[in-house]
This record gives structure tokens, C-alpha cells and sequence, in this order.
């Protein structure tokens, strides 16, 4: 089990996912992004759908836009942790969320922080970015934040959902 973390900054570039059996999560710096499944497309831009989590099992290809830079981190996440990730799906196995602050600084923060790991690799390294990431994962999918691109009454019936989770039901 293992982990690989990137900050990818500057060209166009165009790529297929290849580590369809673990989870993975993208997040936006700046720029814009395309994801494309069967006949689908999500866009994601840092202001708007900026981090990407997606199950394992799923093939999806993606293309970023110049000036576009994202940190991307794929890893085995341990089956406890994986039966608390829930989000509403925008493509097959696949969650786009707009985060904003207090949770954006600290997201951001949490995954630089993983690329200092990476980069440093003292013993040890790797499984604190695991940790990390796992955290992400947990504050993102917990948090409240729903996928920025969910239909509108989508997201308010989610809303009201979640509202009413304290209320007794009545028949």
C-alpha cells in the first residue's frame, strides 16, 4: 500500500486514470479542469468545484487547461475510513465539492503540507501522508459541502435533508 502525490502546474496536458483500484482526490490551485466519463463532462475551476474525490473501480479521463495548477493524490484508503466517505455522486463513483473557507485554507494547507512529505521522505513519510489524506478525505466528504454541480434542487432538497435529521417522523 502506498501513496503518490503531485503538484502539477503550467501545460495543458491530457491523461487517462490509471490507478483505478484505490481512491484518489484531486484539488484545484488555479485554473480549469475537464472530466469526462461515458458521454459525460464535469468542469472544475478553483473557484467553483474545486476538489475531486473518486471511488476505486472507475476509469476517467481528464484534460487540464493551461495555467492550470492541482495537487492529485492517489492512495489505499483502509476499509473503516472508506465506509464513512459518503457524497452525492456527479459521475459514476465520482463527487466534485466546492470547498470555501475556513475548510478550503485548511485543505490546502493539509495537502502541501503532504507534498513537503513526499518531497522530504524521512522515515516515516508516507504513512503521515497517508493520515493526512485520509483526513482530507473525512473533513471534505463531513463537512456539510455538496457537489458544486448537482442540479439546484438538488442541492436544496440535500439541504433540507439535512436540516430535518433531528426531527421525529410522524406517520
Amino acid at each position: 500500500a502506498g501513496a503518490v502525490y503531485r503538484i502539477y502546474d503550467g501545460k495543458e496536458r491530457s491523461w487517462v486514470r490509471l490507478y483505478a483500484g484505490r481512491w484518489e482526490f484531486l484539488f484545484i490551485l488555479h485554473g480549469r479542469l475537464q472530466v469526462y466519463y461515458n458521454d459525460e463532462t464535469v468542469e472544475l475551476a478553483a473557484d467553483k468545484n474545486n476538489f475531486l474525490v473518486y471511488k476505486p473501480g472507475f476509469s476517467y479521463h481528464f484534460k487540464a487547461f493551461a495555467d492550470t495548477a492541482y495537487i492529485y493524490v492517489h492512495f489505499d484508503l483502509r476499509d473503516d475510513i472508506a465506509e464513512q466517505v459518503k457524497f452525492f455522486e456527479t459521475l459514476d463513483g465520482l463527487g466534485g465539492f466546492t470547498l470555501e473557507n475556513p475548510l478550503l485554507r485548511r485543505v490546502k494547507r493539509d495537502l502541501l503540507e503532504i507534498i513537503e512529505l513526499e518531497s522530504r521522505q524521512n522515515d516515516n513519510w508516507e504513512s503521515l501522508a497517508m493520515l493526512l489524506a485520509e483526513t482530507v478525505l473525512l473533513r471534505v466528504c463531513t463537512s456539510g459541502s455538496v457537489c458544486g454541480t448537482a442540479a439546484p434542487k438538488l442541492l436544496k432538497a440535500y439541504s433540507l435533508l439535512n436540516d430535518m435529521k433531528d426531527v421525529p417522523i410522524k406517520s
